[in-house]
């Protein structure tokens, strides 16, 4: 099949030497409409394997359960750009970074501001997936290479599931039973865990002169007060 110049390299971010031939990426944005919105967590499920995987201590994995609820999430699709722009809005702040499709890696920064290389593309289903590296910290942490790998889609009940993992070379990844050997990949632990979330109601901005003007119609005194759009 025909392949754009702008198809990635996945093996430049330790994934494969497998080339996806991708080649409309515009049209293929299209199918992630249904990521665009403000969305709530509600859920999280393997959140604390997850954190011990990253390295943080108990006390400190205690705290985040307790607030790691309260994130939020905004995402946006520029369509001039074919790239996904997601903001999440934590007690630490927001990050937000912006993802173009189908290119070769490119620079972000990540949660903690370091500039790191990411990929991104769409898998069938209108699944949006990131290949991002995880930064000094983690790599430092595990003694070699880390990434971050997540997939962004809606279910078929409205809600956004995000399935984030972490991969680390099990030579210097802990000891951990229940993580998945990836089979891709010489020695790697991939740890995973699902945050789930619900869409934000907007409110129209119309909705004040509709309400007046039905309240009119039943002959009910309206206050005269001029209305913002």
């Amino acid at each position: 099949p025909p392949r754009d110049d702008r198809d990635p390299p996945y093996d430049a971010l330790g994934a494969s030497s497998l080339r996806r031939p991708i080649v409309d990426y515009h049209a293929q944005l299209q199918t992630l409409r249904g990521l665009e919105g403000r969305w709530r967590q509600v859920a999280n499920h393997g959140l604390e394997r997850y954190l011990q995987a990253l390295g943080y201590k108990p006390a400190t994995i205690r705290l985040m359960r307790r607030f790691a609820a309260r994130s939020r999430e905004t995402i946006q699709l520029d369509a001039r750009e074919a790239r996904l722009v997601v903001a999440t809005a934590t007690l630490r702040g927001t990050w937000r970074r912006a993802m173009t499709l189908g290119s070769k890696p490119h620079a972000i920064r990540n949660a903690n501001r370091e500039r790191v290389q990411v990929q991104s593309w769409v898998e069938p289903g209108g699944v949006h997936v990131t290949r991002q590296e995880a930064g000094r910290r983690y790599d430092r942490r595990r003694g070699g290479a880390c990434f971050f790998e997540t997939r962004r889609r809606v279910d078929a009940g409205g809600r956004l599931q995000v399935e984030s993992c972490f991969l680390a070379p099990a030579s210097g990844a802990d000891a951990d039973k229940d993580a998945d050997k990836d089979a891709d990949a010489d020695a790697v632990v991939r740890t995973c865990m699902t945050w789930t979330f619900e869409r934000v109601a907007t409110r129209s901005r119309r909705a004040p002169r509709r309400r007046r003007a039905r309240r009119a119609a039943k002959g009910v005194e309206v206050a005269a007060e001029p209305l913002t759009e």
